[in-house]
């Protein structure tokens, strides 16, 4: 998913200036994708240390997605987790070349009431109407490859 950060609302996202303390990442746990032939594997962490976000994932108002996408296949998953940590496991068939995996908090509710703390000057004092599905956290993206040959000695996140 490409997703720039021209957002009417805060959001959370590296490097960002809408909100001052915190952040929001996620990685694919030790950069180990297994690439089996019948299924692609891999652990996601995630890391949240802003405390406003936190409240909202830990009541599920908010939840961790992880979004997969193979531009050659055209294929798509989405994937959402309350959790600090998910499996993933997808067909081997599904996927070809570069897969691209992305990682965001969406609203899992409305949010009328929608006030992260540590808010810019821009938008300082403001409280927005988020609804249900919206993205409120960008955390990152990253890919690997899925060989249909496999090469031992070849690393496949990059």
């Amino acid at each position: 998913m490409n997703v720039s950060d021209g957002f009417p609302y805060p959001i959370l996202i590296f490097g960002g200036d809408d909100i001052g303390d915190g952040e929001f990442s996620w990685s694919i746990d030790g950069g180990r994708v297994k690439l089996g032939h019948e299924s692609i594997e891999f652990n996601v962490r995630y890391e949240l240390t802003q405390a406003y976000f936190k409240e909202l994932v830990s009541t599920r108002r908010a939840v961790f997605s992880l979004e997969i996408h193979c531009p050659t296949t055209f294929f798509r998953r989405s994937m959402a987790s309350f959790d600090d940590e998910c499996h993933v496991k997808i067909s081997s068939g599904d996927v070809r070349g570069e897969v691209i995996v992305s990682g965001y908090i969406i609203a899992n509710d409305n949010l009328g009431d929608y006030a992260p703390t540590s808010l810019s000057d821009f938008f300082l004092g403001s409280t927005f109407s988020i609804e249900k599905g919206d993205i409120i956290a960008i955390g990152g993206t990253t890919s690997f490859i899925a060989e249909k040959e496999f090469d031992p000695f070849k690393a496949p996140v990059s």
